[in-house]
């Protein structure tokens, strides 16, 4: 989502929201692998942090990775992603693209984005314009095709 949802509780509850069945191991086993499980453990209290809306010991990067650990967490078959690097800066962008690499691995997943860079690794992208679809296929397709794709790539 755009804008990263917290709940008010420790970081372990906002993480397992959607699955009370998995271990604390597990949630820390993801929480590595998206590169939240350090600055989680550089905290006072850890995973048993208390957390609310209006924290701010997380950049919106780590919110968004926080969020990220709890679609892992409740692991669905389907993930629509929007603008998921909307409001992040360039080094932050790039730690989220690699957790949507790894949380989509497996998945149908629906990328929405305005950044090019979120979707040129995506099997295939679909250019629309006022709702209707223009290009369709992946990155080097459209490119091939030279249309409005590439003319915005080229720009």
């Amino acid at each position: 989502m755009q804008k990263v949802v917290i709940f008010d509780g420790t970081i372990l509850e906002n993480i397992n929201y959607a699955n009370k069945n998995i271990s604390k191991n597990e949630i820390i086993k993801i929480c590595e692998k998206l590169k939240l499980h350090e600055k989680i453990m550089s905290l006072k209290n850890g995973y048993e942090t208390v957390i609310t809306s209006d924290t701010d010991i997380f950049s919106i990067g780590e919110k968004q990775l926080l969020n990220f650990c709890r679609v892992m967490v409740e692991d669905p078959e389907i993930i629509i992603l929007d603008e998921e690097t909307a409001s992040l800066s360039y080094k932050s962008e790039m730690i989220i693209r690699k957790a949507v690499e790894e949380i989509t691995k497996g998945k149908i997943s629906f990328i929405i984005a305005h950044r090019l860079s979120t979707i040129k690794n995506c099997d295939k992208i679909l250019w629309m314009q006022n709702g209707k679809i223009l290009e369709q296929g992946n990155h080097d397709e459209l490119m091939k095709k030279q249309g409005e794709y590439y003319k915005l790539i080229q720009a």
